[in-house]
């Protein structure tokens, strides 16, 4: 009966609690809300 149960935890895992393994991803997410420098204004603007 219960045989989905893991499946559907394991997903739930990799979208919240589990997401903080990934730290590649994680520090990206938490370097979004700073300013961008001058240096990255006028790379973008290339």
């Amino acid at each position: 009966e219960y045989e989905g149960y893991d499946d559907y935890e394991d997903e739930q895992l990799e979208e919240g609690e589990g997401y903080e393994e990934e730290e590649g991803e994680e520090e990206y997410v938490v370097e979004e809300p700073r300013k961008p420098t001058k240096e990255e204004l006028e790379y973008l603007e290339l």
